[in-house]
């Protein structure tokens, strides 16, 4: 697993950052889990369709690779905002490297599916990185 911060675009076209670790899995997909809010305390829901495009330019899996997990931590001043993991799909996956990915979906999964892919994962570094 690689931790790192990757800058995007927000939709106001302010650049953010997000933190988020790559794993690649052992079936060739590339997950990444993205940190919910990013570094400003700006959540990455309303832009999510930038921040995968930032992804795919920095690690350059192909988009239909692409397994993005946006990760919400607990907020501890709240008990109504319990810790959340969301697979984020997207409804169409485009040539152009300007945004290749659009329509994006949101499905709740828990732990242990997290604590699966984690199993799944190769265990070399992802070639972004040596």
């Amino acid at each position: 697993m690689v931790q790192c911060i990757v800058p995007y675009c927000d939709f106001t076209g302010n650049i953010q950052n997000c933190k988020v670790s790559a794993i690649e899995l052992i079936d060739g997909r590339l997950c990444i889990i993205a940190n919910g809010i990013n570094e400003e305390g700006v959540p990455i829901t309303n832009c999510i369709e930038n921040l995968a495009t930032a992804l795919i330019e920095r690690f350059d899996p192909p988009p239909e690779r692409l397994l993005l997990i946006e990760h919400h931590k607990r907020n501890s001043l709240s008990t109504q905002h319990p810790e959340f993991f969301d697979i984020v799909s997207f409804g169409s996956v485009s040539k152009l490297r300007c945004n290749p990915v659009l329509a994006p979906q949101w499905e709740r999964i828990n732990q242990s599916y997290i604590k699966m892919l984690l199993m799944e994962a190769k265990e070399r570094v992802l070639p972004s990185f040596q």
